[in-house]
């Protein structure tokens, strides 16, 4: 079952895909925010 659910995973990069948007979208807004404050600090 573990190999099969593997299979089917490799099989479908486009919920990976989305998933490493999602990533990507957050540490963008998070590196923002970090910018914001820094430059506010200043």
């Amino acid at each position: 079952n573990i190999i099969i659910s593997n299979e089917n995973k490799s099989c479908l990069p486009s919920s990976l895909k989305k998933e490493a948007y999602k990533y990507m979208a957050l540490f963008f807004a998070l590196l923002t925010m970090v910018i914001t404050v820094i430059h506010l600090i200043r």
